[in-house]
């Protein structure tokens, strides 16, 4: 039983660090330029595997985009931001999560681009990541403490604050300044127009006061 946990756990960490390259290979594809017509072969052997190693963990481009992605989205989860509800507004948690994500993928900037243009870039791809991303928002809000009571609640806040991300998205997209003033700028608007418009919703808090109303 022990050398059978053993073997297991052998067999998955080869398979994580087989992945990690081939995650890495896409980076670097994307980076210089070589995205656009890399296919899966080009990727392995960039990566030091055989086309049938990679083909064991990922079938398309767009599961490798994705894993990226969810890479962002674990080490977004995993940070312990210490947020005070008594003490951070709405507001300011959900700035300083959706920061951070902006600052974990610009430790890969220019290949993050290109790979967020790729999931983009038709309506097959993006629907293809609509779970994920959907998955994305309620993270935020669950790393921001906000708890909603209903399932109508949910289906209202996740696709505004979806809109407010893609539209600092597109902000970060065109700003190369070092400290992204521009991007904090824009995502500052983007979450005053989000709360502004969840504000007509009945989102009450236990002292019936709406948890939108922190501006």
């Amino acid at each position: 039983m022990v050398q059978e946990k053993t073997a297991d756990v052998k067999t998955m960490t080869e398979f994580t660090a087989k992945k990690q390259k081939i995650l890495q290979a896409a980076l670097g594809f994307a980076a210089d330029g070589r995205w656009p017509d890399a296919s899966l072969d080009a990727l392995a052997a960039a990566a030091g595997l055989t086309a049938a190693e990679a083909a064991e963990i990922f079938s398309c481009r767009e599961e490798i985009v994705s894993a990226v992605l969810q890479g962002i989205d674990d080490r977004m989860a995993a940070e312990d931001f210490g947020f005070d509800p008594a003490r951070d507004g709405v507001k300011d948690r959900l700035f300083e999560i959706i920061m951070l994500r902006l600052d974990l993928l610009n430790e890969n900037r220019e290949a993050m681009r290109v790979l967020l243009r790729d999931l983009t870039a038709s309506p097959a791809a993006a629907l293809q990541h609509k779970s994920a991303f959907c998955h994305t928002m309620r993270l935020i809000f669950e790393k921001a403490d906000i708890d909603f009571s209903a399932v109508w609640q949910e289906e209202a806040a996740v696709p505004a604050l979806a809109a407010a991300y893609m539209a600092t998205l597109a902000s970060w997209r065109q700003d190369d300044s070092a400290d992204m003033a521009k991007t904090m700028a824009a995502l500052d608007r983007n979450l005053s127009r989000m709360m502004r418009f969840l504000a007509v919703f009945p989102f009450r808090d236990s002292g019936g006061k709406s948890i939108w109303s922190n501006l």
